[in-house]
């Protein structure tokens, strides 16, 4: 967000995401606030990113776990300690639907549903008919996919589309960015009993370990809106070794 404050006549008018690609000084975040109060969770996001603290509490903002998550990732470890040291924490923020819900009295824990600032940096590029993108399971190229402009956008598209753009870019990111290698403590809950409040980590592999392994109890908490890549395959092993895992899925 720039340092420039617009004229905006309805919320339907204003981006969800105003962090990214860089943070406005604390005190326009201040004004921005004062001018439009329905942007109130959106500034408290950004001061999560910015390290704006003092500010964060002069919103008087219920707890929301987003901004908890983002101000965990970003290093803000004292708005983090703020707002997860409260009895009850709320889901306003919603980073699927793009959405703030006020009225939002759902209590709700730390379950890695947030696309915090990290993720916003990973980019793709646009594919022509000749990637990997229209390449199948076997190597072959889908002429379908190919000549149908309304199944091949000519991009992969996102789980998560905070800035609208589907991370579109002239260069896609390096691995490094995406931070696509394993860590221990993933390792470890993909056998450990899950945290009250889930840690940083790949949420995927653990959606896909406790779909492959029909456990209905992880599943239903981890999945998410849409199904991910190989989420399929791995349901339908876990029903056969689960039968009532087929009511789940």
């Amino acid at each position: 967000m720039s340092e420039i404050i617009p004229d905006l006549s309805s919320p339907d008018e204003v981006a969800y995401c105003i962090w990214h690609p860089v943070t406005a000084s604390e005190e326009t975040y201040r004004r921005l606030a004062q001018r439009y109060p329905y942007l109130v969770y959106q500034v408290a996001r950004a001061c999560a990113v910015a390290g704006y603290t003092e500010l964060y509490h002069e919103l008087e903002v219920l707890p929301d776990v987003h901004i908890a998550e983002e101000a965990r990732e970003c290093g803000n470890l004292a708005m983090y300690e703020a707002i997860v040291c409260q009895p009850v924490r709320y889901t306003i923020m919603n980073d699927y639907t793009r959405t703030v819900d006020f009225d939002s009295r759902q209590p709700a824990n730390l379950n890695g549903d947030t696309s915090v600032r990290w993720m916003l940096d990973i980019r793709q590029e646009i594919q022509d008919s000749t990637s990997d993108l229209y390449v199948d399971e076997h190597g072959d190229i889908d002429v379908d996919d190919i000549f149908d402009p309304l199944d091949s956008p000519g991009y992969e598209e996102s789980m998560f589309n905070v800035c609208e753009d589907m991370q579109v870019d002239e260069r896609k990111s390096t691995e490094a960015t995406k931070r696509t290698f394993t860590t221990r403590l993933e390792l470890q809950l993909l056998y450990e009993p899950l945290p009250a409040d889930l840690p940083t980590v790949q949420k995927d592999i653990l959606i896909l370990m406790a779909a492959y392994q029909g456990n209905v109890d992880r599943f239903a908490r981890l999945r998410r809106p849409k199904r991910i890549v190989k989420e399929t395959a791995c349901c339908v092993r876990g029903i056969y070794h689960n039968t009532f895992f087929a009511v789940v899925v």
